[in-house]
């Protein structure tokens, strides 16, 4: 052998937990996600100045500026986004970890 050894992702790793966690465990952490990205994008929408012209001016502005807030929420829930997640897992009786 050339002394390397294989290794897989580490314990708290978001691909260890996945594979270590149930459907419910699953479905529970999508959820949590889900409804953090929801708020994240109720609060940018209200943070985003209406008049802006971030996406331009023409007919269909509004769509794209719908579009940057969805994308922008979605990933801040994955980054960790308000904290919420944790909270909302624990709530429901899940593993937050």
């Amino acid at each position: 052998m050339n002394g390397i050894t294989p290794q897989g992702p580490t314990p708290g790793h978001p691909a260890a937990t996945a594979a270590q966690s149930s459907p419910q465990q699953h479905e529970l952490n999508e959820a949590a996600q889900r409804f953090e990205s929801l708020l994240l994008s109720q609060v940018l929408s209200s943070a985003l100045p209406e008049d802006s012209s971030l996406m331009g001016t023409g007919p269909g502005a509004h769509i794209y500026r719908g579009w940057l807030e969805t994308y922008l929420a979605e990933h801040l829930a994955e980054a960790g986004g308000l904290g919420l997640q944790d909270t909302i897992i624990r709530e429901f009786g899940g593993s937050s970890e």
